[in-house]
């Protein structure tokens, strides 16, 4: 088997399309997943994707192919980081019942000024667990920065309650970069796993260097008041909805989409905006 890239091309606005073609060939039993396009200011197209792999080197990477003509031609793969990922997948931190997470998906970003790339995506290198890790590219995705964990759950002796789960990225106004998560740390041990969604930013114009921990910050919670994960729907998992993500709204930030458990079996779609 095998599972390789295809795009569509439009060049009129969406009335007609190019036939398909094969951007990114994996190979056999190999594929990838998550596709996604990103445009940089000077016109060149990004496909990043999570490549899968089942022989040769093994595991799973976070790759992406690039475009200097509109998307026309596609030149050679090029990976950000290996994505060191869980064989469980996010765990509720008491009854250990499993997420359906963002596991082997990422989220990325363009700053549409600069033209800096920017990735997040769950990684276990840390300490075995999912955490949000993040990479940045000043120069068209060619190289990126060493991976780092920047979610700022609090360490509890409970391992599952340091998790920090789906997360996505965004750049608002001025290039401020923001990244949005689920953790347990509000979890108690009374029966229930209790959940919240937090955003975080760094500054990048106003000099904070995002490519360490310490350049995140401004925590702020999203959630009005924490939810219980065993209320969420079960689809190989408890599931909250794993494609979610951030838009820039104007000039007063970004605004986030996401789910929450609200009764059994019962989801709601919530919309905050972040400054």
């Amino acid at each position: 088997w095998t599972g390789p890239t295809y795009m569509a091309r439009t060049i009129d606005g969406g009335a007609t399309w190019e036939a398909d073609k094969k951007i990114f060939d994996t190979g056999s039993n190999d594929q990838t997943i998550g596709n996604v396009i990103e445009v940089l200011p000077s016109g060149t197209v990004i496909n990043f994707f999570t490549h899968l792999s089942t022989l040769g080197w093994g595991g799973v990477k976070l790759g992406l192919i690039k475009s200097n003509d509109k998307g026309a031609t596609f030149g050679p793969v090029n990976y950000v980081s290996q994505m060191v990922v869980t064989t469980t997948g996010t765990l509720t931190p008491d009854a250990k019942e499993p997420v359906r997470d963002a596991n082997i998906l990422f989220d990325s970003a363009v700053d549409p000024e600069s033209g800096n790339l920017y990735v997040v995506w769950q990684d276990s290198r840390a300490r075995n667990i999912d955490q949000v890790f993040f990479s940045m590219s000043t120069n068209a995705g060619n190289t990126w920065s060493t991976p780092v964990k920047i979610n700022k759950t609090p360490t509890s002796p409970n391992k599952l309650r340091n998790q920090a789960f789906i997360p996505s990225i965004a750049v608002g106004s001025n290039g401020k970069v923001h990244v949005t998560y689920y953790d347990f740390r509000n979890d108690t041990n009374d029966g229930r796993e209790m959940t919240d969604f937090w955003a975080i930013s760094c500054n990048i114009t106003a000099g904070a260097n995002c490519r360490t921990a310490g350049g995140w910050g401004n925590e702020l919670r999203l959630t009005n008041q924490s939810f219980d994960m065993l209320d969420a729907p079960v689809a190989r998992g408890h599931f909250l909805g794993d494609y979610m993500g951030l838009v820039k709204q104007g000039v007063s930030g970004v605004r986030a989409v996401y789910g929450i458990a609200v009764g059994p079996n019962e989801n709601e779609m919530v919309t905050s905006l972040i400054p």
